[in-house]
């Protein structure tokens, strides 16, 4: 029998070799804790103004790094986590998912396996694809997404 990806994930965590953590600066933690507050504020008041939206519940909120896929780190290599990622993050059901250290076959990648998601995301040095972004996953059926697509306006 399988064990649940959850504690399949605890265990794969305890038996990582200690690498030492990658310190974003203060402006970018900034940045992402902003970007994700600012998408909960927007999706939750838009949510909360629908004639015929249920009563409000908890947002289930999510972030994961996925770590660079062109990193090259042996039995840890993206090729070999990649399927696991998506079934840990289908197990806990995100309503709202960031990513960090995300490339855009990455996001991609993500966006398939997560059909109910719709993704925002782009690359940091060029405002499109190139780079590492931080990626924001929203569940259809919780938010709509009004606006945006892979891109910020110019």
């Amino acid at each position: 029998m399988k064990r649940p990806v959850r504690d399949r994930y605890i265990n794969w965590m305890q038996q990582m070799p200690f690498v030492p953590p990658i310190s974003p600066t203060r402006i970018e933690m900034n940045a992402l804790r902003s970007a994700l507050l600012a998408a909960i504020g927007i999706f939750s008041a838009a949510g909360s103004f629908a004639a015929d939206t249920p009563a409000p519940r908890d947002i289930k909120v999510m972030s994961f790094n996925v770590r660079y896929g062109t990193a090259k780190d042996g039995e840890n290599h993206w090729d070999k986590r990649k399927d696991f990622l998506a079934d840990t993050i289908k197990a806990f059901g995100p309503d709202l998912l960031g990513t960090q250290e995300t490339l855009g076959f990455q996001r991609d990648f993500l966006g398939e396996k997560l059909p109910g998601y719709d993704v925002l995301g782009v690359g940091r040095d060029d405002g499109k694809e190139k780079g590492e972004m931080m990626a924001l996953y929203l569940r259809k059926e919780r938010f709509e997404k009004l606006a945006g697509d892979r891109q910020l306006p110019a």
